[in-house]
């Protein structure tokens, strides 16, 4: 019997790799894994997908989690779905920042977002979850790579402008998957899902 997990976020890495943040069923936890794009997809065949559960032969677990084995994507969830799983999972971002002992990653629903906008060639988000105002580096890989391919339009604050009224709609259901680097008491968006 194989292990499922469920990928929520695709960052990049600083080593030309991705870092996905993955659910796994098995132990009802968040963690991350470290994969090169070929273990990620391979020949048109797609192992990890956003909003996908991948089964996976096993789980190597020493210092950092990797899937061994075969790979098989398995199902998708719908967008009602993952936003029950969101729901069902989304912490309070306080606990979160402040908590030593708990888990690297959180879900946390979005209230509000107030800006979109760069700093030092990057993308931060700032916006509001339990009454608590949040100013993050964005390092999903699909903002990222938005970024890079339209930074230099002259439209672009003109779209994270409309990407803010967008996400601000009272019928959408905004969440970040944010990860916590504690050596550097550091954290940072690794997914931003808009259901």
């Amino acid at each position: 019997m194989g292990r499922d997990l469920l990928t929520l976020a695709i960052s990049q890495n600083n080593n030309n790799g991705y870092i996905l943040i993955c659910h796994d069923h098995l132990k009802s936890r968040l963690f991350s894994i470290e994969l090169y794009r070929n273990e990620i997809e391979s020949n048109g065949d797609i192992y990890f997908d956003l909003g996908a559960v991948t089964e996976v032969e096993d789980l190597r677990e020493v210092d950092t989690p990797y899937p061994v084995g075969v790979k098989n994507l398995k199902s998708r969830f719908t967008r009602e779905q993952l936003k029950e799983f969101f729901e069902r999972e989304k912490v309070n971002i306080e606990a979160f920042k402040l908590n030593k002992n708990i888990e690297n990653y959180a879900i946390v629903k979005i209230s509000s977002i107030e800006d979109f906008y760069v700093k030092d060639h990057k993308l931060r988000l700032k916006f509001w979850t339990s009454g608590v105002r949040n100013d993050y580096l964005v390092k999903d890989e699909r903002w990222v790579s938005y970024y890079r391919n339209n930074s230099t339009n002259n439209e672009f604050t003109k779209k994270l402008t409309n990407y803010k009224y967008l996400f601000n709609q009272k019928q959408k259901f905004a969440f970040a998957i944010l990860y916590k680097f504690q050596d550097y008491d550091a954290v940072w968006i690794a997914g931003l899902h808009l259901l």
